[in-house]
């Protein structure tokens, strides 16, 4: 098998890519020959263990959901927790909650959620979802993200310190319903707003250290965080206790941390990296060239908002 290529016109980070990729029948790699705990197979036929190794630009901030600040960690959560909803193919699909009911004034969201697993065993709840809203509304977190949660009843004043975050609109009505109340209608707020669970004594057991350690997390998304090696790579592992694990063919996953664009292309070009995105018109010409790599060339479509200086 051949490593993929992928010719971008632009860079995309694309959320849950690894969870996709695990549903897969195959992916693409060098072929290196047997690898161990592999089982030889034919062109095209998949290995009896799935792996990929893949590029990740930057270092993660902090794995806690009330504190990370930027694309890094939210594209890791969607790997290694479950949020009440995804996004497939531009629908929005049930991921933490199998259904959710809204009120006919837009007003009340009544999720009911799966049967679910954290990965030292203990079942997922409403509860969960709650802690970690009331986290993010708690402004000694300073929330980067908190404005997209202000269609909340009360969160926007929580984190002003205008309300106590026990007022804001997120309660558990017993352990698989969670009750979300807005202050206004938000048609956007499932493909706009994530919604990652987190445990109340896993955050009181780790305090401010909460997310700075792969043995400071937990998961309960569809891989589990084996190793964190700061500034060079994020193991993950299959979560077997994850509600749909059967229909993820992945079992390991390598995030090579490589920030420099020069190290990147090396890294891929030695075989490191499974694939590797390219818009960069010199080596999409020489990789081109090779016949140990295939390509495949996606357009980026994107929407830019242009502001301009009225004033000076």
């Amino acid at each position: 098998m051949k490593r993929t290529l992928a010719l971008l016109l632009s860079l995309i980070m694309i959320c849950g890519m690894f969870a996709a990729c695990g549903q897969s029948d195959t992916h693409r790699r060098p072929n290196k020959g047997q690898k161990e705990n592999n089982t030889q197979t034919e062109p095209g036929t998949p290995d009896e263990v799935q792996t990929l190794t893949v590029l990740y630009t930057a270092e993660p901030s902090i794995l806690d959901v009330a504190r990370f600040l930027g694309l890094a960690d939210r594209t890791l959560f969607f790997n290694v927790l479950e949020p009440l909803t995804r996004v497939e193919d531009g629908v929005v699909v049930g991921s933490g909650a199998k259904s959710w009911d809204v009120s006919e004034d837009g007003l009340t969201y009544t999720f009911h959620l799966r049967e679910n697993y954290w990965s030292d065993g203990q079942p997922v709840t409403a509860e969960d979802y709650v802690t970690a809203l009331k986290r993010q509304a708690d402004p000694n977190n300073a929330f980067a993200f908190a404005s997209d949660y202000y269609s909340i009843k009360n969160f926007e004043a929580a984190f002003n310190g205008e309300a106590s975050v026990d007022d804001i609109g997120a309660a558990a009505s017993d352990d698989k319903t969670l009750v979300l109340e807005l202050c206004s209608p938000n048609v956007t707020l499932l493909s706009t707003t994530d919604f990652f669970p987190l445990r109340a004594d896993i955050a009181e057991k780790y305090g401010d250290t909460l997310g700075t350690e792969a043995d400071k997390f937990l998961s309960c998304g569809p891989f589990t965080l084996a190793s964190w090696t700061h500034n060079s790579d994020i193991k993950l592992e299959k979560n077997e206790k994850y509600w749909d694990a059967d229909n993820i063919r992945l079992q390991n996953i390598t995030l090579n941390i490589i920030p420099d664009s020069n190290a990147q292309l090396a890294s891929f070009e030695n075989g490191t990296l499974d694939y590797l995105n390219v818009s960069d018109s010199d080596y999409v010409n020489k990789f081109q060239g090779r016949d140990d790599m295939s390509e495949i060339l996606i357009p980026a479509g994107r929407t830019i908002m242009i502001v301009f200086n009225c004033e000076d």
